[in-house]
């Protein structure tokens, strides 16, 4: 649609777009998505969302400085469907994030689609057939098939209850020796009283029951087999109310087992192949806007919603179906429990993980007043201080988008219950977000964090500008005070580190500085471009297409972007010519490789499991079984550069050893590059020193490209103290080692560690994942 056609619709539903022209956000023309970041018309956005608001809040969503509103509930600020909200939006000089309607293509102010909200919200589902008489009343809220669910505090509805009947119904024949009913009794309630059963429509058992709570037990004259058991309802003990409940039937076999259960299992909301099938649609119709998606927090196990073989496959498919993904965790108005505020950084850092090149971004709450969580009276304050903390936890989480829930439904509905005092602590975060978007979408450089091992403080180290900036926050879920110490490679002593927006400055040490952190505090740093090292000249990750493409490892470079070398997906990559001379085949044959040893994971001197091998079949190099070894070089390296593909299944843990003694373990006596599935972290409290392309427990990687579940590509350079990292074409490490001074949890800084000793590779998967390389080679630059 033509924007003269656009401004046609805007004067028909009386909406033009000069209001719009005032707010500072420009018309969009251009949606991409690069670096794991929005682009509008070309220049780095950061959205600061409201969620499915009227149009008579836009006011308020503006006072808080956010830029954009996300969803579209029928008939909202009294619009007959979404093509007549979104010039609302745009009038109130604001972007869209909207339901997709093929009406809404090329409008100014749409900054993208969104799914059908929470897709994964599971509800429960059985394989029983339980089927009622026709004349009963069905209660969606108690179904049926909990007769049969295995969980006798839970209940069916039958209404009436006198004269009530169902079957249930199998798939193949049973025999039972044995009936027992659980009768539920409640005040007002009907209690069912004499009962028949049938097998296959013939009595087998009537019974007077006891107005009793409770199971009631009763055998059968001999063995009876059926495909079908009825239970009719014959009489009650009446109460106020014709209704009443079962809670479970049971027909036990001869040696007790219940050949009528049937427990439910969760299913979601809907499945990821119904919303990957919706994106194609939405994309094949407009691949011009990304496609963004919420989920709920359920793919943290913390809430163990899903059991751990699926939760990571489950998510992994929905990240598949959309071009931004997003969550929602709620700890203060959702759970009460100030105690869960960590969740928001841990969950954030693994859909991080999870996305890949996608934008993340994190609903946040502003205001007690939920549903489920009680009186009002009784629901605890989400203040300021809990605002500002989680969004930061967001952040240095990975999350490049915020989006705010401000709905209460106590003491009364509002859209838009955002207390007075909230709102100012909106506006003043929102409005710094915005001012520092440039430097949080920047360039990731060298940094870590150390705090007190008790204690947790999340960083996010970014370049721009020449400058350094380092965005922290104490996440600390027992609210507790503690001193975080930053490294930043190149910081000379001395050196004054800017507070941003504390009117204060910290001095620093050589290569660090160290600030205290009250309870949920949050503090920004910027090193000055004369502390800092040299920009990064690492090649720009290419754009996922216009506006995103699914699968995002299929995306195309934009017309002027210049891929980088080894940009191809690692199973296609092949070496540059130049790159072949000199180069040797680590594992040239098929079978158990001469010139290397085995060693423990956690002290390469020590023997490893009984039984474990390495083993090339096919040219590929397989981790061993049982788990927990090193396969260690015999020979010692000192500078080289050392290529390899290396695959993990979910729940895969592997490295890279270089550099290690003949003992020791090589993460903290020599150096380790990190190979490892986020999902071998699940429950876990992790840093971002700890995923793949980080020297482990020691620098994070500049960016995050790992690929779940593909064939990835190391290509590791060390000469002297040099220590240069390429992950499937991205430049992820660039250190020189006698900078990295700063003090570590374990082991001796790295400007300390060994310049020359073996190099080895690690199997430390879980639920029988094992690691494997192919195409490994080395070339010795020494020599």
């Amino acid at each position: 649609m033509t924007r003269l056609a656009w401004s046609a619709i805007a004067v028909l539903v009386g909406v033009g777009f000069a209001a719009a022209a005032d707010a500072d956000l420009p018309a969009i023309e251009k949606v991409e998505i690069r670096d794991r970041a929005f682009r509008v018309n070309g220049e780095p956005f950061f959205p600061l969302m409201a969620w499915l608001q009227d149009a008579k809040n836009f006011p308020a969503v503006r006072a808080c400085a956010m830029n954009a509103v996300a969803g579209y509930y029928p008939k909202s600020g009294g619009t007959r469907d979404v093509s007549e909200y979104l010039p609302l939006v745009w009038q109130a000089g604001l972007y869209g994030v909207m339901p997709f309607d093929a009406r809404l293509k090329g409008h100014p102010g749409l900054l993208g689609y969104i799914h059908g909200d929470e897709p994964d919200l599971p509800h429960s589902e059985s394989d029983a057939r339980v089927v009622p008489a026709s004349d009963l009343r069905i209660n969606k809220s108690a179904p049926l098939w909990k007769v049969v669910d295995g969980v006798w505090h839970s209940w069916s509805v039958l209404d009436p209850l006198e004269g009530a009947a169902l079957t249930v119904e199998r798939r193949e024949p049973a025999t039972a020796a044995r009936l027992t009913i659980y009768v539920t009794t409640s005040k007002g309630l009907a209690v069912a009283k004499d009962v028949v059963f049938e097998a296959d429509g013939v009595p087998v058992l009537e019974a007077t029951l006891r107005s009793a709570k409770g199971p009631q037990m009763f055998d059968l004259p001999g063995p009876v087999t059926f495909r079908a058991l009825t239970l009719r309802v014959r009489s009650t003990y009446a109460g106020d109310q014709a209704w009443g409940s079962v809670g479970e039937i049971e027909a036990l076999d001869a040696a007790g087992r219940n050949v009528l259960l049937s427990p439910p299992r969760n299913v979601p909301r809907a499945t990821p192949e119904q919303t990957l099938e919706e994106y194609r649609a939405i994309k094949a119709q407009d691949a011009a806007r990304p496609v963004c998606m919420t989920v709920t927090g359920y793919f943290h196990p913390h809430f163990k919603k899903w059991p751990d073989d699926r939760r990571d496959a489950l998510y992994r498919a929905y990240v598949r179906a959309t071009d931004v993904i997003g969550f929602d965790i709620y700890p203060i108005y959702g759970w009460n429990k100030p105690e869960w505020i960590h969740l928001v950084h841990e969950a954030t850092a693994m859909l991080t993980a999870m996305a890949g090149p996608r934008p993340v971004y994190a609903w946040i709450e502003t205001s007690r007043g939920g549903q489920y969580t009680g009186a009002l009276e009784q629901q605890k304050e989400v203040t300021p201080r809990h605002i500002r903390a989680e969004v930061w936890m967001a952040i240095t989480g990975g999350a490049t988008a915020i989006g705010y829930f401000t709905h209460v439904w106590k003491p009364s509905y509002d859209q838009f219950g955002v207390p007075e005092a909230n709102r100012k602590a909106l506006a003043e975060i929102n409005a710094q977000i915005a001012r520092l978007a440039p430097a949080i979408l920047g360039e990731a450089c060298d940094g870590k964090a150390a705090t007190d091992p008790n204690a947790k403080v999340a960083a996010l180290f970014r370049e721009h500008g020449g400058a350094r900036y380092v965005f922290a926050v104490n996440c600390d879920e027992r609210q507790v005070a503690t001193r975080a110490t930053f490294a930043v490679p190149g910081l000379p002593a001395g050196a004054t580190v800017e507070v941003v927006d504390e009117g204060r400055t910290v001095r620093a040490a050589a290569g660090a500085f160290t600030d205290r952190f009250d309870p949920l505090a949050v503090h920004i740093y910027r090193v000055a471009s004369a502390t800092s090292a040299a920009p990064s000249t690492a090649p720009a990750a290419p754009a996922l297409g216009s506006g995103g493409v699914e699968g995002a490892t299929d995306a195309k470079p934009a017309p002027d972007a210049k891929p980088a070398p080894d940009a191809k997906p690692a199973s296609d990559a092949k070496p540059a010519p130049e790159a072949e001379a000199g180069f040797v085949p680590l594992f040239p044959k098929d079978g158990v490789s001469k010139g290397w040893r085995l060693g423990h994971w956690s002290d390469v001197g020590k023997p490893p499991p009984e039984g474990a091998a390495w083993t090339v079949r096919d040219g590929v190099l397989h981790g061993s079984e049982p788990r927990g070894t090193w396969l260690v070089s015999e020979k010692t390296y000192g500078d080289f550069i050392l290529e390899c593909e290396f695959h993990l299944d979910a729940s895969g843990n592997s490295g890279i050893g270089l550099r290690f003694p003949d003992a020791g373990d090589p993460a903290y006596d020599g150096l380790e590059l990190q190979i490892v599935d986020p999902a071998y972290y699940a429950g876990f409290k992790t840093t971002p020193d700890q995923f793949t392309g980080s020297l482990y427990s020691a620098v994070a990687p500049k960016k995050q490209v790992y690929r779940p579940g593909e064939w990835n590509r190391y290509r590791i350079t060390l000469r002297g103290p040099k220590v240069h990292v390429v992950l499937n074409g991205e430049v992820i490490q660039d250190l020189d080692l006698v900078e990295q001074t700063a003090a570590l949890a374990r082991g001796e800084p790295l400007a300390k560690r060994p310049r020359r000793g073996h190099i080895g590779f690690q199997e430390l998967g879980r639920a029988g994942s094992h690691v494997q390389f192919r195409n490994v080679r080395i070339k010795v630059l020494d020599e």
